[in-house]
């Protein structure tokens, strides 16, 4: 079962902060920068990002930035990763 798209407006601050300091870079633009800033963000807020939200974000910057959004490395822990947190 595929887990549904967070819309943007009901992603967390810090996950919306983290689109958008990709948006205002084009080097970052890398899953695990997304990845990375997501997490830091949200250590500031004292919390942790959800896997959904964390999906949303990944489909929404690959969605906004196309081919400048580089995807994780086909790593297998990379794979599993994603199969956890869309399925």
């Amino acid at each position: 079962m595929n887990t549904p798209i967070t819309p943007y407006r009901y992603l967390p601050l810090f996950v919306r902060v983290a689109i958008e300091r990709l948006d205002s870079d084009r080097a970052l633009r890398t899953a695990r920068q997304l990845d990375d800033m997501i997490d830091a963000y949200a250590k500031t807020y004292g919390t942790t990002c959800e896997p959904p939200d964390r999906a949303s974000a990944h489909h929404i910057c690959a969605c906004r930035f196309g081919d400048s959004f580089k995807p994780a490395d086909s790593t297998q822990a990379d794979h599993d990763f994603f199969q956890e947190i869309t399925s």
